[in-house]
């Protein structure tokens, strides 16, 4: 009889170990990441820099999307989003870099200086929010 509880309770081990979570199961989100920003630190209040942003995608709910970058250079809550850098991008997984120029703002004790990424369903339906986005603060020399 002992033999028998030791086999069911070894079978019950091995039954549970195929029930662990499938690491192909977060492929079905969107995704975006900051990987890099140049230059991120010892930045400047008021200087117009360009900065290199490279940034990693996975769009897998769309066919098309839109990767748009912006900076919180006006108010310190909201990002402006620079039309004029959006790419649009297949679905798929990618990399790309954003080669933008903007003023750096140092909200001083306010809050951070931050560049805001996101992916977007490619045509905009009427109201949306994004699939995916990233956010990554910039230091500023002391």
């Amino acid at each position: 009889m002992k033999q028998f509880f030791i086999i069911i309770g070894f079978l019950s081990l091995i039954m549970l170990q195929g029930c662990e979570k499938d690491p192909d199961i977060d492929k079905e989100i969107d995704r975006i990441e900051i990987i890099s920003i140049s230059p991120s630190m010892l930045l400047v209040d008021g200087v117009e820099y360009n900065f290199n942003v490279e940034i990693e995608y996975d769009l897998v709910t769309v066919n098309s999307g839109f990767l748009m970058i912006g900076f919180n250079t006006e108010n310190i809550d909201e990002y402006d989003m620079l039309s004029e850098a959006s790419v649009i991008v297949d679905k798929g997984s990618g990399v790309h870099t954003f080669d933008i120029t903007t003023r750096a703002k140092d909200w001083m004790s306010e809050g951070d200086f931050e560049v805001y990424v996101n992916l977007s369903e490619n045509p905009h339906p009427p109201t949306w929010t994004p699939l995916a986005s990233d956010i990554m603060t910039l230091s500023f020399e002391n």
